[in-house]
C-alpha cells in the first residue's frame, strides 16, 4: 500500500467509526478499474471525499458514496463548490449522516435520485441516493435548466 493510500485511509478512520468502506482508496481503486476516474478530495474543516468521476455524453457526473466523511453542512457545501469548480454536471452523494441532513440536502438544491448500481450486475442499491445538478449555478435548476454550459441535459427532479 502506497503512502498516500495509507495516509488516507488513516485519516477516514479518524473522521469515521467505522470508516465507510466505500470511501476507503481500495475501493477507489477498484472502481478506477471499472471505467471511473476517482479524485480523493480533502475538504474545508477536514472532512474527506473519494469522489467517483465519468463522462456522461458533453456533461461530467460525480458520485460520492458513503461520503463525504464525515458528513456536515460545511462539507456538503464544500463538496458542492468542489464539484461546481470542478465543472460538475450532476453530483450524487450518499452520506453516512442523520436523517436531519436531508433537510439540508434539500435547501442545497438536491433531490432523491435513483440509486447507483455499485459493480456489473450486483444488486446492490442504496434508497438514501440524492443529486443535485445545481453543480453550476447558485441554487436548484427546474426541469428546463440547464446542467452545465452550454449543456442542454435536463435537470432530474423527484420528490425525497
Amino acid at each position: 500500500m502506497s503512502s498516500q493510500a495509507e495516509s488516507w485511509d488513516a485519516d477516514l478512520a479518524d473522521r469515521a467509526t467505522p470508516a465507510p468502506l466505500l470511501q476507503s482508496w481500495a475501493w477507489g481503486e477498484v472502481q478506477a478499474r471499472s471505467g471511473w476516474i476517482v479524485e480523493r478530495v480533502r475538504l474545508a474543516g477536514g472532512a474527506l471525499a473519494s469522489v467517483q468521476t465519468r463522462k456522461v455524453g458533453p456533461a461530467r457526473e460525480a458520485y460520492v458514496p458513503r461520503g463525504p466523511v464525515p458528513a456536515t453542512p460545511q462539507s456538503v457545501d464544500g463538496l458542492f463548490a468542489w464539484a461546481r469548480n470542478s465543472n460538475i454536471a450532476r453530483i450524487v452523494i450518499e452520506p453516512e449522516a442523520p436523517e436531519d441532513i436531508g433537510e439540508l440536502l434539500v435547501e442545497r438544491g438536491f433531490a432523491r435520485a435513483a440509486p447507483i448500481l455499485i459493480g456489473r450486475g450486483s444488486g446492490a442499491k442504496s434508497a438514501c441516493s440524492v443529486s443535485s445538478t445545481a453543480a453550476h449555478g447558485s441554487g436548484p435548476r427546474s426541469r428546463s435548466g440547464a446542467a452545465g454550459a452550454g449543456s442542454q441535459m435536463p435537470a432530474p427532479r423527484s420528490r425525497i
